[in-house]
Formats: structure tokens, sequence, C-alpha cells
């Protein structure tokens, strides 16, 4: 049974009010800023009712796809406006995309293979889909030319042909949210009341029909079924997202595959329960902070801070860069930095849009006391060569220096949470915050969709095609463009099905441990003079048994991950001799400046030195050995002795 009901219902929860947007084409806003363009699809409530396709039996092939993708949304447009979409496309990224570095496609073969199909004539299914291909071979997250209709408002009953590759939007649609763990099996860590398949979080996805999820992801893709979601820029993230949407897919199969957490039991449901009114959530990849709400879409909320429960640690969402951004971040910063005292402050960038990367700059100044240079947007020099950029001087370095202010350093950690889901200016604010020497970055690297993009207009209905215009650079690395690259992160660390289960958040508890840390002490157990024992010297025994560190277990070491001896540490001779808590090495006589170091799991560290002289006290020892020793009889004459001479030392 069909219920359109639930999309009424959530249209009060989701609506917003989107118009175009991109820094480039619009001047530059303090207070209820534009969203970007690539957000509308993404936030507008499916209304388009597709007639009934049977869900083909057993695991769907290919070609019973491909009729279902005719039948589904019709003709559309006449053949002449699908070439003027497929042209306006495929030569705006031609000429004009500024992010063809560190993707392998084939730009013309990919025109050569699809554009005769389409003069051929093609559905509006098939159509929608071709260009969905075109756009998902150029992995990169804002660039896509999609039909509204047929990606985004399309109530996805079983049959029905839409692929989603993640699941970063609020939704109804599954009514749970997943996150890929590192056997590829997907962890349930949000759910909405009284789901129809009664999951619970620490619960695993597994798959369909009896298939793991990773294993169904290339037929569905050589499908080629018209695209919805986002997906990653970088190999990382869109693994991630192609992963993390595995839930948002239960309309393709019969059956899903779950694995209960409380009883490890592998359980096989039938997805025609899903096809009712299910819970609102929202997938961001993170658990509630004590302490802490979350921002609230349907109030246009980017921004909410507060203390940790329990800490003087602050803590900032930041879903995206539109609407209020500014003056809530900014708001955020003064409260937690200059109105309180606190010891530490979080950043949770793991859900951002994005948006106008200059609304961060007010909030920016009271932790940087000076300004920074960081990043500049190149774009394209020729329409003829794909990889040949120059930097903008509309939107050079300077233009996105982040202010600074006289005597406002924040010399406390900072910790700044990120995941594949902080794209386009999500990226570049994570990467901008790193020029800050006490912050740290936990979680995974974000999208990599480095850029941004510009909305061609082509006045051809529900049609949108959205290309990354320009990409970015570091200030100090003007040929090294960054789209599609992985921003390494400090502290890798994700969440785990036992505390999702428990609802703690792991990545927070890690940044939390970071900002309490404490410096282990190094302490070294060793006689300052060792006896020569050998031409070699002496053989010495390191030990640093007495080191500590005050965030270890009771009565144990084990936050303390590396114990190194050097020797001449800190000059241009130094050394290492050994590595451990407990070493053996052998010096030359003489003297010896040794120095420990030890280093903990966030890698603070601490040395201790000390002088080892091996010494040579003991003088060797002479014997003589004549022969004969005896002379006899006493004859008084002359008689050869040989003496043998032998000296141990």
């Amino acid at each position: 049974m069909r219920h359109p009901s639930t999309f009424a219902w959530a249209s009060t929860v989701l609506l917003v009010f989107l118009t175009t947007s991109a820094w480039a084409e619009t001047p530059s806003c303090e207070s209820d800023c534009d969203p970007p363009e690539y957000l509308k699809p993404l936030l507008t409530i499916p209304t388009y009712e597709p007639p009934f396709v049977p869900l083909p039996e057993g695991l769907p092939r290919a070609a019973s796809w491909r009729s279902a993708i005719d039948a589904t949304w019709g003709e559309g447009l006449p053949t002449p406006e699908k070439l003027h979409v497929f042209d306006n496309f495929w030569f705006a990224v031609d000429r004009e995309f500024a992010a063809f570095h560190g993707v392998d496609v084939d730009w013309l073969e990919m025109k050569n293979r699809y554009r005769p199909e389409v003069e051929r004539g093609v559905s509006r299914g098939r159509f929608a889909a071709i260009m969905s291909k075109l756009s998902l071979a150029l992995r990169e997250s804002h660039t896509r030319a999609f039909d509204s209709r047929v990606n985004y408002f399309t109530i996805l009953h079983p049959g029905v042909p839409v692929m989603y590759l993640s699941d970063w939007l609020p939704q109804i649609h599954f009514g749970a949210c997943l996150t890929p763990l590192p056997d590829e099996s997907l962890l349930v860590y949000r759910v909405g009341p009284n789901h129809p398949l009664g999951l619970e979080p620490g619960d695993r996805v597994l798959g369909y029909e009896g298939v793991p999820w990773n294993e169904l992801l290339p037929g569905l893709l050589e499908a080629e079924l018209p695209l919805a979601g986002l997906w990653g820029s970088s190999p990382a993230s869109f693994q991630h997202s192609l992963l993390g949407g595995a839930g948002m897919n239960w309309h393709l199969f019969h059956t899903i595959d779950i694995q209960k957490r409380a009883t490890g039991e592998v359980v096989h449901l039938s997805t025609a329960v899903m096809d009712k009114v299910k819970p609102f959530v929202h997938c961001t990849e993170q658990i509630d902070v004590p302490g802490v709400r979350r921002p609230n879409w349907a109030r246009r909320n980017l921004v909410t801070w507060g203390i940790v429960e329990g800490t003087q640690v602050g803590y900032i969402y930041v879903y995206g860069w539109f609407w209020d951004a500014r003056g809530e971040f900014l708001d955020a910063m003064r409260s937690l930095l200059v109105d309180r005292s606190t010891t530490g402050l979080i950043i949770d960038l793991r859900l951002n849009y994005g948006g106008n990367l200059g609304l961060s700059n007010a909030g920016l100044g009271l932790v940087f006391d000076q300004k920074v240079i960081t990043v500049g947007f190149p774009r394209r020099r020729f329409v003829d060569d794909h990889f040949t950029l120059y930097p903008d001087t509309e939107a050079g370095p300077n233009v996105f220096a982040i202010p600074g202010k006289a005597k406002s350093f924040y010399d406390h950690p900072i910790a700044v949470l990120t995941r594949p889901g902080a794209y386009s200016s999500g990226d570049q604010f994570a990467l901008r915050m790193t020029y800050h020497p006490r912050a740290r970055t936990f979680g995974k690297p974000t999208n990599g969709a480095f850029n941004s993009p510009v909305l061609t207009e082509l006045e051809v209905p529900d049609w949108s095609v959205v290309f990354a215009k320009w990409n970015t650079y570091r200030a100090d690395r003007p040929a090294d463009y960054l789209t599609h690259q992985e921003m390494p992160v400090d502290f890798p660390v994700w969440l785990e099905a036992d505390d999702v289960a428990q609802g703690r958040d792991t990545v927070v508890e890690k940044a939390l441990r970071w900002i309490n840390n404490r410096r282990p002490q190094a302490r070294l157990r060793q006689s300052e003079e060792v006896e020569c024992t050998s031409p070699d010297g002496a053989e010495v025994t390191l030990d640093g048994s007495e080191s500590s560190d005050p965030d270890s277990s009771p009565a144990s070491r084990d936050d303390i991950v590396r114990y190194e001896w050097f020797e001449e540490f800190g000059t241009p001779a130094q050394k290492l001799v050994g590595t451990g808590e407990l070493v053996r090495i052998t010096l030359p006589l003489g003297g010896h400046p040794i120095t420990l170091r030890v280093t903990d799991s966030f890698g603070e560290a601490d040395t201790a030195a000390m002088d080892v002289q091996v010494a040579d006290t003991t003088p060797p020892r002479l014997s003589l050995d004549p022969s004969p020793s005896v002379l006899w009889p006493p004859n008084h004459r002359m008689v050869d002795v040989f003496v043998a001479a032998s000296a141990i030392d």
C-alpha cells in the first residue's frame, strides 16, 4: 500500500527555500544567505508518484532495470532538447571544468559512447541515467547534470529504478542511518522511532538477498540507474558514500540482511514493510553529545554550541555556511572563547553542506591573532587544455585569508571532527583550521570537493547543470590542486558498534581524551659508568620502565606507545640506537650522551637524558712462559732460552 501522507508530513519538517548561489556569482552576505544550488534537489520533498513497476524476482539484472527505467517516467523531452542538455553539460565540462586533475576519465570517449544513443532516441529515465553516468565519471561531488523529477522528486516505491549513493540528508525513505565499518558492513547508528524493520543502534546491515552490499554495488553501477544523493570526491570518500547509501536502496530488493547486535543472529527481512510511513532522521554520522543540541533544519539553524557535560570543553556543530551561519558561528565563538573559560574546543564538521566560505571569517578571527593566508581558487586557462589552470585574481589567497585579531589567539587544544560528509566549503574550512598550531583533526578525511561550482541556466524544464569552475590550492603550493585529494587526518577514528549501542560517540570521546591529555614522564634507570668488556666496548642495558603516563590505565603504562633511545639527541650527529622499554646495546669506549624519548597515544612526548661512560679501569695481566724454565746442571755453559709472553685484558 502506498502512503502519500508520508511525504505530506515530511514536507512540514524539511521545508526550505532555496535559491541559486555560488561565491563567484553573488555578492557576499552576512545574514539570510542563500544556500548553494547543489543542495536544492536534496532538500526538496519527493512529489512525483510513478506508475507501478513490479520489482523483478531474485537479483535484478541490468536488462530488467533497463525496461523499468524506460517505463517509469515515459518519453520525456523531444530528442533535440535532450541533445541540447547533453551538449551543454559536456561542453561546459570540457571547456571550463577545473578538476580533471586526479580523476581517470576519457571525456571525449564518454561523448562518443553516449551521444549517438541519445540522438537515436531514449526515454526520459534512460536519458537521466546517461547524464548520471557522465556526472559520476568525473567523481566530483558538485558536478552533475540531473532531471529533478527523475533523480530527486520521484517517490521511491519498490521497483522504482533510482539508486542512492549516500544518505547524507534529512530523509524518511529508510528511517535509519548507516555508516561503513572496516569490513564494509553497515553499522546502524541512528534509528527513528518504531522502525518497520525493528532496527536498533549497534545492528549491522549486511546486504540484500543474501549478498553483501559491497558485492552488489558493481552490478548496480553497471546497470546505469539514474543516481540520487551525494558522492565523495576522493577515492576513499567515494567508497564511503557508496557503502553508506545501502539503506537508501531497499526499494531495489525483496529482502534485506541484518545482523542483530543483541544476539548476533543474521535475519533476512522482507523490504515490503518499508513501503509505508517511516520515521524522519537526519543522517550526519554523529551521536548526540550531552550538553550540546544539534542544529535544526526546520528552523534554518546551522550552528549550535554548548559545553560538553561534565567538562570545560566547548562544542560547536556547523552544518553549513549559508542562512545565518555567520552570526551563529560568531556567537558560538564569542560564547565559548570570550564569555567562558574553556579548556579546549571541538568544532564538529562531520556534516557540512558547504556554502559561502567567507561566513566563517568573523568567528575565526577570535582564535587567530594575525592574518593567515591559506587557500586560493584557480580556474581553466584554455578551453582546449583540461589541466592548465591559473590563479583567479578575484579569488586569490588574500580574498580567503583568515583575518585574525590582535591578542585573540586561542591557546588551547582545538579538535576538528571531519568525515566525507564535509564537502565544498566544509572541506575548505577544515583545511583552513589546520593552520592553527593548536588544532588537530579527528575522524575520517573530508569529501575532497575542494572547489567552487556554478549553475548553468538551461531553460529546459526540470533540468539543471552544476560543475566545478574553480579548483583550490594551498597558497604555498599553487600548482598542487586539491580536488579529489584526501586531507590527512591527525587521528583516524570512527564510530564503533559497542559505543553506538550505548549512545557514545567514539570520535568525540577520542577528541576529549586528546584535549584532556597529559604529557608522559620519561625516567631512566641506568648506572652512569660501565666497565668495558670487549674490544667493541660494553653491553649496556637501557631501562625506561620507571617512565609513567598519568592517562594510562591503573598500574600500567599503556598510554605510552613508543620508547626511543638516542645518542647525541638534538644535534646534527643524533642517531637512534634502539626502541622499546628495555634495550640492550653495545657502546664503545668513551662517553655517550643517551636520551630516552617516550611518546603517548596522542603524540605528546617527554625526554630524559644521562651520560653513559664506558671505562677501562682494569689493567691487563701479563704472563711469561720461558722454555726451558730451569737450567740444569749448573755447568757455566750458555743455553738459549725462549720466552713466550701472553696478556689477558
